[in-house]
């Protein structure tokens, strides 16, 4: 809209510059208030529409400025989603996770940043905002780096994927192998009826990582963010996940599950 009031004003001017022109050529045949009293009419319209366009000015930055500090807004909200998300896959101590309830939050958490995400930059490209491009770039490759260094086994200054067996939510998952990790979980998977009935009924239930909320979060580390909803998901997505390097783990628990 900016370029177009420009275009605007340049086309008034031109028009104002030519009417003094035409108005010195033919004031050789007239007098100084002649000259004048017909630049007159030109001179207060022209007064009149510089004010319109100043009112179309100023409500465009109005405009602006409201669309701004809105996409700000989400922009903040997307850096409160994001921090909550790396709390659930990632412990104080900057190891990983892998509760299933914690994973599944993540995923959703990181699917609502997508949905906000495609609003930040559809208010960026109509206004012409790119700074509001730069700020989510930059949060987002924040924490997509964070994960990247998390969600991996390192050593020394050498990192490896997560070996398929983290993905079965079982404790000292680094010395079992997928097999006995499955078995395990698997183990767990079933209601346990020799309790007393005294008591209340025992923790049961899945272990396993849920495998959508697997690969939205490594989705976003590869730099994309799944913005469609969470049930939406289906098997055939899977193999967008690489397996090589650090999504391997993530990619063989997706295409066994």
């Amino acid at each position: 809209m900016n370029k177009y009031i420009k275009d605007i004003c340049w086309v008034f001017l031109g028009f104002y510059l030519f009417a003094i022109l035409f108005s010195v050529v033919d004031s050789g045949k007239k007098n100084l208030i002649d000259t004048l009293n017909l630049l007159g009419p030109f001179i207060s319209s022209g007064g009149a529409i510089a004010a319109i366009l100043a009112v179309i000015q100023i409500a465009h930055h109005r405009t602006l400025d409201k669309q701004y500090n809105s996409s700000l807004l989400l922009i903040n909200t997307i850096r409160s989603y994001l921090k909550h998300a790396k709390n659930c896959l990632v412990a104080d101590d900057l190891k990983p996770k892998n509760n299933r309830s914690e994973w599944i939050r993540a995923a959703k958490l990181i699917i609502s940043c997508g949905e906000l995400e495609s609003k930040i930059r559809k208010t960026a490209h109509l206004y012409d905002l790119p700074e509001l491009v730069i700020q989510l770039d930059s949060l987002i490759d924040e924490y997509r780096f964070i994960l990247c260094r998390a969600i991996c086994i390192r050593e020394g200054n050498r990192i490896s994927s997560l070996p398929a067996s983290f993905f079965c939510g079982v404790d000292d998952w680094e010395n079992k192998s997928f097999d006995d990790a499955r078995n395990e979980a698997n183990s767990r998977n079933f209601y346990c009826s020799d309790y007393n009935p005294k008591e209340v009924t025992p923790p049961f239930g899945s272990t396993e990582l849920e495998e959508r909320s697997v690969f939205v979060v490594a989705y976003f580390m590869l730099g994309k963010i799944y913005n469609k909803p969470f049930d939406t998901i289906v098997k055939s997505q899977y193999s967008d996940i690489p397996d090589f390097f650090q999504y391997e783990g993530m990619a063989i628990y997706l295409r066994c599950s």
